[in-house]
């Protein structure tokens, strides 16, 4: 079965009263079944004043031989004068090369028959059928744009531009307010939508900014959806700021080549293949990426990423988050905080107010912000490599050296009962508490704690800054150094060792053993108790006479053992000397009686009478 589908937009006909219609072209699509049809056709058009009719309005015209290219066709018609009448009605039978006589098409196409002087291969309002793209267009055919205008004003403009470099064509496509605006000379723009008229007074604008018309500068620019933006650098050569783009945003300046402005507003995309986005944000490095609140990626394929007033600064450097954050070395990163300063190559910062140093000769201010006033370091490279980390103190936490992990955790550091730490396998001091003068370390075969005056074990007890203090609910149980105290509690071991050593002393002097003595027999005694444990009984001397009565050890609170067994040697043996000066005396005064005994015996024997 073949089916016809006309064109009805291609049969508005030309009415006067009477007046002879000018010819027009008529354009169908004619299926022989399900396939479009082929080859050619010879039509037959009649005119009717009704859908039902039988008295024709006009023809029938007959057109022995139509071309038929996928179905499609288009051919000439002539209807002659007609009568005044709103419409008409077309009959349309057709016959192929080897048919023998017309087949009338089922149904009847509505024809407009107009009055007035409409081209009738015009496009109608109503909308149009069955067009055919090569050969059917709205447009110029010769150079010039070619403009849509509403109430008198450009809605849109269209125009053939010469592609840079080379003889063949571009185009420039400009559709929204009237003030939007390609330079002169520019190829392969595209604005659309936005802007304003010129001269629409606008109370405030930012600064830099005198209308909110929009504006590409360089060539194959676009700007879409915005106001007062701007792709391209104006700097007068169309290349070096080509192909960059802004999209839905307010006072926006894509000026980097290949740059890309996305919303927000007053956002800057300056550097080659950058990308801003937010509020006052600037990507003036190459690859630069700068999304949020007043960020700014200057660096190399730096990235500033949402918060506020983060400055990535440094090449391959990053500030993600947070507020007023600076990452100002060669691959440094803040992430999250505040006030924190990256401020040497690959350091880490993070918390609020964290400070890496900045290399040597920066300066004290590069650009204000987080690196404001941090001190720079004694290198060239600062201290590179940290990782610096700060709790929500307002007081600068600021790196003291190259490759450290700094904390401030005044909250306390705690790591999961899992975790275990290692410390490598170099001697050194592993643990520095309080600069380097007080910590624990590892030299060979040796295990070491350090302190610049005294040790001292608590039990239990909080901290306090005083000496010696074990703070509320603990207590003081030994003490080690020159500074004296009052320990409690008891030391045990299997034995004390004392040096004693020849070559560890010095300054000998010698001692009287009998005047140790003397002051040992002189010296007051007592059985007494530690005020910390009055349930033991102990006996011995108080240490501020045994200083009085020998001038020995640091101070008198304390009795060095090694006094006390001085004193008790030296008094040994001075009651030695003693015992053996009086051994001496009873030895002599009893030999002296055995001989007067002898003589009185020798006496008595020679007295006696003889038997």
């Amino acid at each position: 079965m073949r089916t016809l589908r006309p064109s009805i937009a291609t049969l508005a006909l030309l009415l006067a009263t009477p007046l002879a219609a000018q010819p027009f072209v008529f354009r169908g699509q004619l299926d022989d079944g399900a396939a479009p049809a082929e080859g050619a056709y010879a039509l037959r058009l009649t005119l009717y004043p009704g859908e039902h009719g039988t008295l024709p309005l006009a023809g029938p015209v007959e057109l022995p031989e139509v071309r038929l290219n996928a179905g499609r066709f288009a051919a000439e018609v002539d209807f002659g004068p007609l009568p005044p009448q709103a419409q008409g009605w077309l009959a349309v039978a057709l016959k192929a090369a080897d048919d023998a006589d017309y087949t009338e098409l089922p149904g009847r196409a509505v024809v407009a028959l107009k009055g007035d002087a409409t081209c009738p291969a015009a496009w109608t309002l109503g909308g149009n059928a069955l067009t055919d793209a090569a050969v059917d267009f709205l447009g110029t055919t010769d150079a010039q744009p070619l403009e849509l205008r509403v109430n008198g004003v450009r809605m849109a403009r269209f125009e053939q531009v010469g592609f840079p470099e080379t003889t063949t064509t571009s185009s420039n496509v400009l559709i929204g307010g009237p003030g939007n605006l390609v330079a002169t000379g520019i190829s392969g723009a595209m604005l659309l939508g936005g802007a304003a008229p010129p001269d629409y007074v606008v109370p405030s604008l930012p600064p830099g900014f005198s209308n909110l018309s929009n504006l590409v500068s360089d060539h194959f620019g676009m700007v879409l959806g915005s106001v007062g933006s701007v792709a391209g650098n104006q700097t007068g050569t169309e290349v070096d700021g080509s192909f960059a783009t802004v999209i839905g945003s307010q006072f926006g300046r894509a000026s980097g080549h290949l740059s890309f402005v996305l919303g927000g507003v007053q956002n800057t995309a300056s550097g080659s293949t950058s990308l801003a986005g937010g509020a006052g944000s600037i990507a003036n490095g190459t690859l630069a990426i700068a999304l949020g609140e007043h960020n700014w990626a200057e660096g190399e394929r730096s990235l500033a990423l949402a918060g506020r007033d983060g400055f990535a600064l440094g090449a391959f450097s990053s500030v993600v988050g947070g507020e007023q954050n600076m990452a100002f070395g060669y691959g440094a990163a803040v992430v999250g905080g505040m006030d924190s300063c990256a401020g040497a190559p690959y350091s880490w910062a993070g918390g609020k107010s964290a400070k890496v140093r900045l290399p040597f000769g920066t300066g004290s201010n590069p650009v204000g912000e987080a690196c404001d006033n941090v001190p720079n370091a004694q290198t060239a490279s600062g201290d590179h490599g940290t990782f610096i980390w700060a709790d929500s103190g307002n007081s600068d936490f600021v790196s003291t050296g190259p490759n450290q992990f700094a904390i401030r955790a005044r909250g306390g550091l705690r790591l999961s009962e899992e975790t275990s730490q290692y410390f490598g396998a170099t001697a050194r001091q592993m643990l520095n508490l309080y600069n380097q003068t007080y910590g624990i370390g590892v030299q060979s075969s040796t295990l070491y704690q350090r302190s610049n005056n005294q040790f001292a074990w608590f039990r239990d007890g909080s901290h306090s800054d005083s000496a010696l203090q074990p703070g509320t609910g603990g207590s003081l149980l030994m003490t080690l150094g020159a500074t004296s105290g009052t320990p409690v509690g008891v030391a045990r071991a299997q034995q004390f060792v004392n040096v004693s050593d020849r070559d560890a002393k010095t300054a000998f002097a010698p001692v009287d053993p009998i005047d140790v003595l003397a002051r040992v027999l002189a010296l007051p005694l007592s059985e007494w108790s530690y005020r910390s444990a009055t349930g033991e009984r102990h006996l011995g001397p108080m240490a501020q006479d045994f200083r009085a009565a020998f001038g020995l050890g640091s101070d008198d609170r304390t009795i060095a053992t090694v006094d006390a067994d001085g004193v008790a040697l030296a008094a040994i043996q001075g009651l030695n000397a003693k015992l053996e000066a009086e051994n001496q005396a009873r030895a002599a005064e009893i030999d002296a009686l055995r001989r007067e005994l002898a003589e009185l015996r020798e006496q008595l024997r020679s007295t006696l009478p003889r038997r």
